[in-house]
């Protein structure tokens, strides 16, 4: 609700302003009223109205001085001025501080309630439009920062992108992931409105929180959880990663309090180059994927957690490179692989805090390579008793076989998937990227065309075509460029822009990077090559 301050000497005027028109019915809310200008002023900066109503000529600072300080503030205050009949040489030096209107006195209440709803039509339009742009600057944010963290960005034009969000990275030479899940696996289904809230209540406190300390930031990634990159300039990464641990517990202990909250937040390990930033990310979420099942909320990095379960068998790249083969269904591949941690933890001080680690592995794993199919739909098909059996167990034989239970479960899914054929929505997006790759196009247009969930679309286009929506299309495009290339005397910047590529500097890196050759050598090689053939 826009706020009003009225300013007159006259405490009759004053109280007659106030009851002239009904500013409740048009929206206004009446913060304070002065006699003079010096009082005026020490109101407006603690009450920080939109709107002031004053008088020009008053005993105690006159309005004039009351409107050159406002204006030097730089706000988009609404001044209206009151004037007699014997002041408009005063009103003339008042319209240089851009007052929206001047009324005569007596003020007549018709021609004070038009300027007023003029007014307030302008403020909610501008707050509107502030509104728009503060959503629209975020999307592109946290569109940004997730394609940094998912390495779908190259690094030139990452820094381009970080310098405009005004996040620098000149001296940073440390980067370290740090993800923030919300959802506790031993409650039951939340609430729309839950599910809203935690997200973007943690991510608010936690940006703010870095912001503040000037450790990084943070933003929300595809899955809703809470991703926090911390930026040092030092160049010992143990000690990096030790203060981050340290206070991020404190951060955490602190908000979940705070917000009543489940939270657990886990630490990848510290990346020394910025591009390598997704090293960091894709650790930290292997190791949240296990947490919500290990007990109370937490806040931890791999050397902590391994330090609390002894006997830890393989290093987490190792089971890394076990996803694609559970995401591919090569049994013969991670079945072994089990078998040889389970017969392994009998051997180790603690046999059940070993077998219980694995399984935490295991379940990121399974987690991971359902991730990589953007398998949503099926995961949410599996009993989170699968999940969370294995730390209930109290044998070992009985937590292997918990593991071989939900990762035979997921392998039923991976053999589901790929006996099925591309889903109508995939061939209908496909069809529409190669009749319309030339225009401007991005992921959010396709899914409005189609009258789908965004999100939805990328994970389904990605599990079926194996391609990052992007990606397919920079492959549409270039293919097109090739061709042109090849076949016309068109110069290779004409031919980005007929391609689609508004950018002709990202078309000739594109091109270098996928192709191995620049446009012009590519053209040079094609022609070449059509030469020969006709001899």
């Amino acid at each position: 609700m826009p706020k009003l301050l009225i300013v007159d000497d006259d405490e009759y005027i004053r109280n007659g302003l106030k009851h002239l028109i009904d500013w409740e019915n048009l929206g206004i809310e009446i913060v304070g009223e002065a006699e003079g200008g010096n009082r005026a002023y020490e109101m407006f900066l603690s009450k920080a109205p939109q709107l002031v109503l004053t008088d020009i000529r008053m005993p105690d600072g006159d309005g004039l001085e009351l409107m050159e300080k406002i204006r030097a503030k730089n706000w988009n205050t609404h001044l209206i001025v009151l004037s007699g009949y014997d002041d408009f040489s005063y009103v003339r030096q008042a319209m240089k501080y851009q007052v929206e209107d001047y009324l005569l006195k007596p003020v007549d209440p018709g021609e004070l309630e038009e300027i007023a709803k003029s007014c307030v039509a302008q403020i909610e339009s501008r707050w509107m439009d502030e509104r728009i742009r503060r959503e629209t600057f975020q999307l592109l944010r946290n569109n940004v920062l997730n394609r940094w963290v998912e390495n779908r960005i190259e690094d030139e034009q990452l820094r381009e992108k970080l310098d405009f969000l005004k996040i620098r990275v000149e001296r940073t030479r440390l980067v370290q992931a740090a993800v923030i899940g919300w959802k506790d696996a031993r409650e039951g289904e939340l609430s729309e409105a839950e599910r809203r809230f935690r997200p973007f209540a943690i991510y608010n406190a936690m940006d703010e929180l870095l912001s503040e300390a000037g450790k990084g930031t943070a933003f929300l990634n595809s899955e809703q959880q809470v991703v926090c990159l911390m930026l040092g300039e030092g160049k010992d990464a143990a000690a990096f990663a030790e203060a981050n641990l340290a206070w991020l517990r404190e951060a955490s202990e602190k908000c979940a309090a705070l917000l009543k909250t489940p939270w657990y937040c886990a630490l990848g390990k510290p990346a020394d180059r910025l591009h390598l930033a997704h090293a960091s990310y894709t650790d930290a979420m292997r190791l949240l994927d296990g947490m919500d099942q290990t007990g109370p909320a937490q806040c931890a990095d791999r050397r902590s957690l391994a330090a609390a379960s002894p006997g830890a068998g393989r290093e987490a790249g190792d089971y890394g490179k076990l996803v694609p083969a559970l995401a591919a269904g090569r049994r013969e591949e991670w079945e072994p692989a089990v078998e040889r941690d389970f017969a392994a933890a009998p051997e180790q001080a603690d046999p059940l805090a070993a077998a219980k680690y694995a399984a935490s592995e295991w379940i990121a794993t399974a987690k991971e390579a359902l991730r990589l199919l953007r398998a949503e739909e099926a995961r949410q098909r599996l009993p989170e008793e699968l999940f969370a059996r294995p730390f209930a167990s109290a044998s070992v034989p009985a937590i292997r076989q918990d593991v071989l239970r939900l990762l035979e479960a997921v392998d039923a899914i991976v053999r589901e998937l790929s006996s099925h054929e591309k889903n109508r929505l995939t061939l209908e997006t496909e069809h529409y990227l190669r009749e319309h790759y030339r225009e401007e196009l991005t992921l959010q247009m396709v899914a409005g065309e189609l009258h789908v969930s965004p999100i939805y679309l990328g994970r389904l286009f990605k599990a079926e075509t194996g391609e990052f929506f992007s990606d397919y299309l920079n492959r549409l495009r270039l293919e097109e460029a090739m061709r042109q290339l090849a076949q016309t005397s068109l110069k290779a910047s004409e031919i980005a822009s007929l391609c689609g590529f508004s950018d002709s500097n990202y078309f000739f890196r594109k091109f270098k990077q996928k192709i191995g050759m620049s446009p012009t050598e590519y053209r040079a090689a094609a022609v070449g090559a059509q030469g020969r053939a006709r001899e």
